[in-house]
């Protein structure tokens, strides 16, 4: 069957006459057309949002869906359950499942490398929609040639590319056996946490247009391949990720410094922040009163919420977060839907501002981070 090109006198009236907010869309050729109206448009209509929202409900529940991060293949099996009863492709349905708010969706049924891979999870607000943690191999070498600045972070020797993702190599991430690596059920449950994030687009997009040796490597690219390409971008995730890579030893040292006690802890993180008591009020929303007895009194009664709020407050990297929550008593055990969300949360504390993570956690139905009395 001949592919309908720019040059298709068939394929100019086939062309969709409704606009579309793509970038460079008039770029388009009928076959990208084709295909924006087959993924776009047909879910639309054969996947209304108001009883598809019930169907899904019903699935959720019949394969006893969380969106915990360890429910992966259940989500796979509803997503192949809905695609039969549609009549829909796979990808249409996880694509119009994301548009009604299930961005949780996003892990699973993701091919790449000629395989679908492992399902995974992630912090949905870890990722714009034009952003992935996946990655082919193709488009792997070509950033890593590319772009000095993934050069930089892949020669560090810190990450591994694994079932499509560039993943930070330690043992919490993966697992190496008899000369083969995979990811562990922590890492596919907290991609967020140790992936590097690459933004998708298409070739006649490509950011490294222009560059030496790019036009030889996408003529070498298989053709449908190079219709999207993956590139990276030193983004405020990867900025943090890789900040925290270049201070892991000198905080490690650091951390087995730190006091034993909550109190004394927060004091020297205070400290090192160079954070008065009235800045960290602003930044944390716990009152200054509270810090100060929770400075000074090492049984002070206080609450997860505003633990957790001193944390953003404090802008602490992910071991650190955990090290001086591990301080008090309490367990933030994956038990209930809010313990869950906090220990998502707990995964930004240095890249998000306290507003923004209780926007979040309020829109969902949880209690906001910080603290009650603002005195």
């Amino acid at each position: 069957m001949k592919m309908l090109g720019a040059n298709d006198e068939l394929g100019k009236i086939i062309q969709c006459s409704i606009g579309s907010n793509a970038k460079d869309s008039e770029k388009w050729k009928a076959v990208d057309w084709m295909e924006w109206q087959a993924n776009g448009v047909a879910p639309h209509i054969l996947m209304p949002t108001n009883t598809a929202k019930i169907k899904i409900s019903e699935l959720i529940e019949k394969y006893h869906i969380h969106f915990d991060g360890t429910d992966g293949y259940q989500i796979e099996e509803m997503i192949s359950e809905l695609a039969d009863f549609y009549g829909l492709s796979k990808q249409a349905v996880k694509m119009r499942i994301r548009e009604m708010g299930f961005a949780k969706v996003d892990g699973a049924f993701t091919y790449v490398n000629g395989q679908y891979v492992t399902p995974f999870s992630f912090d949905a607000s870890a990722l714009t929609d034009n952003q992935s943690f996946t990655i082919s191999s193709a488009d792997l070498f070509k950033a890593y040639c590319l772009n000095k600045d993934f050069r930089k972070a892949i020669d560090t020797g810190k990450f591994v590319y694994v079932e499509g993702h560039v993943c930070l190599d330690d043992e919490k991430y993966i697992i190496h056996s008899e000369g083969r690596v995979k990811l562990t059920q922590y890492a596919l449950s907290h991609m967020d946490e140790c992936c590097l994030a690459f933004d998708k687009g298409y070739s006649y997009q490509s950011k490294y247009q222009g560059q030496k040796y790019y036009v030889q490597m996408m003529y070498k690219t298989p053709s449908q391949v190079a219709a999207q390409e993956y590139s990276f971008e030193m983004n405020a995730h990867n900025r943090t990720l890789l900040s925290q890579i270049q201070r892991a030893s000198r905080s490690a040292d650091a951390m087995r410094l730190y006091p034993g006690a909550f109190s004394e802890t927060l004091v020297q993180l205070m400290k090192e922040k160079k954070l008065s008591n009235k800045k960290l009020a602003d930044a944390s929303l716990v009152g200054e009163r509270t810090i100060q007895r929770l400075r000074n009194e090492e049984e002070y009664p206080t609450t997860v919420q505003t633990v957790l709020g001193l944390c953003y407050g404090l802008q602490l990297s992910v071991p650190e977060a955990e090290m001086l929550v591990g301080k008090t008593d309490f367990n933030i055990k994956p038990t209930n839907p809010q313990n869950n969300a906090y220990r998502c949360v707990l995964s930004s504390c240095a890249e998000n501002s306290i507003y923004e993570v209780n926007e979040m956690l309020e829109s969902c139905g949880f209690e906001p981070l910080g603290s009650s009395k603002m005195g």
